[in-house]
């Protein structure tokens, strides 16, 4: 739960520091693309109550402006990981590993206060599917007796939102720059709790 409050913070300051700016006149694109990395983590999700993190992911998204403060955006992201377990009883060893992926293909609203050209803070939420699959091998090693070997996959669909927020700092004339973090949500009742973090690069059109 410390991490929820953590972004829940987060949120706050930027909520704060949007009220803080002045109307603008800053002139408003199209839109933008964005692309980067992000972070996953799991919150109290794996074994024994454990939290999980997928180090390696990436996000992908498109934002259509509807006016100086709204837009529309569709955001679609990756996040892998892969776990080895080896263990050894009276002479038999068994050999595990685990390939995890999760994609997310989400929809919403972003909004930004565009008062201070330097420093664009904004909030948005998306709705959409999560899409997880796992490829799982496994292999029994005895002495004396031949290699005994184990390869299955699953995958399931899971509706999905996603709160959060962040800003984005104009670098040059044709990027900017975006950090952002937020509450992910997969599944209903028995669904799983999770924290995002993101830092890419934006391209105005």
């Amino acid at each position: 739960m410390n991490r929820v409050h953590t972004c829940c913070r987060f949120l706050f300051l930027v909520a704060l520091l949007a009220a803080a700016q002045p109307a603008s006149a800053q002139t408003v694109t199209l839109g933008d693309a964005s692309a980067g990395w992000r972070l996953l983590r799991e919150m109290d999700n794996g074994i024994d109550g454990d939290s999980v993190s997928f180090p390696l992911g990436w996000y992908g998204d498109v934002s259509f402006n509807l006016g100086n403060e709204f837009a529309i955006v569709g955001d679609v992201s990756g996040a892998y990981k892969s776990i080895e377990v080896s263990e050894t009883v009276i002479n038999t060893t068994v050999n595990s590993n685990a390939d995890i992926k999760i994609h997310t293909f989400m929809g919403g609203l972003r909004y930004s206060v565009r008062g201070n050209p330097q420093f664009v803070p904004f909030g948005q939420v998306l709705f959409g599917i999560a899409h997880g699959s796992l490829d799982l091998e496994q292999s029994v090693i005895t002495p004396g007796r031949p290699t005994a070997s184990l390869s299955e996959s699953e995958s399931s669909n899971e509706f999905a939102f996603d709160i959060g927020g962040g800003v984005t700092i104009p670098a040059t004339e044709n990027i900017d720059f975006r950090i952002g973090v937020s509450y992910l949500r997969i599944g209903a009742d028995n669904g799983g709790n999770g924290f995002r973090a993101s830092l890419g690069a934006v391209f105005p059109f």
